[in-house]
């Protein structure tokens, strides 16, 4: 109950949030591709936290990419991976491997997640860096109303994406500026509203 309200009120979503959203991905990557394991996969603007990053490498993905243009202050504190950990443990394809495995160490109030399984690209979302045809799945939750040139950030993601990869984006139609006024922005023309 604690970190629902805190989802409601806090600036940043607790572990639940993203336990959930991670939950969410996973069921629309494991029905078209089977299984996380073995995937490559890039979130993009993973915000406050790569929870879905840790969990999807406990889960035997190959590799996450967490792209986004800002690394929050908060995306290397510990408690959040650690209840995410323990909230998982609902849903046994998390433990392929062990979060120790994924979490090498917590030392100064930071983690250090596995560079083996997780990478932070400090990149735009239409410039990732990374080869073309290389992933198995693209995914972002509430980022892509954000983005500055979606149409570029769309053409990249298919680059990078292997023939028969899949992407999955959830927009959050809402005015992030004026939450009184949640779609004041469909009034605007493109132009105005970037």
């Amino acid at each position: 109950a604690s970190w629902r309200k805190q989802d409601l009120e806090g600036d940043i979503r607790s572990p639940f949030y993203f336990v959930w959203a991670a939950g969410m991905f996973k069921q629309f990557a494991t029905k078209h591709l089977g299984s996380l394991k073995d995937l490559s996969i890039v979130e993009i603007g993973p915000g406050s936290t790569m929870i879905p990053a840790a969990l999807y490498a406990s889960a035997g993905a190959k590799h996450l990419y967490c792209v986004d243009i800002f690394e929050h202050p908060a995306i290397r504190d510990p408690l959040p991976y650690r209840t995410a950990f323990d909230l998982a443990k609902l849903d046994s394809d998390y433990f392929v491997r062990d979060a120790n495995e994924i979490i090498l160490k917590e030392e100064g109030g930071k983690a250090t997640l596995n560079p083996d399984y997780i990478s932070f690209l400090k990149r735009e979302s239409f410039d990732t860096g990374l080869p073309d045809a290389s992933v198995d799945y693209v995914f972002s939750l509430a980022t892509i109303e954000h983005i500055n040139d979606p149409l570029r950030s769309i053409a990249e993601w298919k680059r990078i994406l292997k023939p028969g990869g899949i992407s999955a984006h959830i927009a959050g139609l809402a005015d992030h500026r004026d939450f009184s006024k949640p779609y004041e922005y469909l009034k605007l023309n493109p132009a105005v509203w970037r």
